[in-house]
């Protein structure tokens, strides 16, 4: 089941949701080997998931499958239009940041 009905929207709420993270969001990673998510969920070798690193030990990172992925921005971003208007605000924010310093070069 996909809780987005298109796929730029997932990606769209992904980055909304690595903005409210500041420096160190969700990466994007295509898994080399088949495992679990934190939540138990199947990641099948070659598929995309997401990891955030949480410290120097690789089994302290957060692993989520796509579909887990997709609950937790149901949950955190797209269930709130105050949480969807301010990871947008900080996504733009970033953005002119981005091209001010590009500007000055």
């Amino acid at each position: 089941m996909n809780y987005f009905s298109k796929d730029d929207d997932f990606w769209l709420a992904l980055e909304r949701f690595n903005a409210l993270s500041g420096n160190f969001g969700w990466k994007t990673i295509e898994a080399r080997k088949s495992h679990a998510d934190m939540f138990g969920s199947p990641i099948d070798r070659g598929e995309t998931y997401f990891k955030k690193e949480l410290g120097w030990h690789p089994d302290s990172d957060l692993k989520l499958s796509r579909i887990s992925m997709e609950k937790v921005l149901i949950c955190a971003i797209e269930s709130s239009s105050r949480a969807r208007a301010l990871g947008a605000k900080l996504v733009a924010d970033v953005d002119r940041e981005f091209q001010e310093k590009i500007s000055q070069l």
